[in-house]
């Protein structure tokens, strides 16, 4: 799920190439696990944390754009 998001930011944002590098680094520690190659843990944890912040500021970006037209207050981020 995760990389399907990744692969969803918006590719007119400063955001989107490097939502691409994390989704690249993601996919490439999937394919070294999936042909039983030695998975190395802090990079994968690395990565996602790197998706995560990614997706997040993706979401504030898209929120404070659209939300608040709509009704929708905007919430602060509660990860860092």
């Amino acid at each position: 799920m995760v990389l399907a998001r990744l692969e969803r930011v918006s590719a007119d944002s400063a955001l989107a190439h490097r939502a691409s590098g994390v989704r690249g680094a993601l996919l490439k520690s999937l394919e070294r696990s999936d042909s039983g190659g030695r998975l190395d843990q802090a990079a994968l944890d690395a990565a996602l944390n790197a998706a995560f912040k990614i997706l997040e500021q993706d979401a504030g970006r898209y929120s404070a754009r659209f939300g608040e037209r709509q009704g929708v207050p905007t919430a602060p981020s509660s990860r860092n």
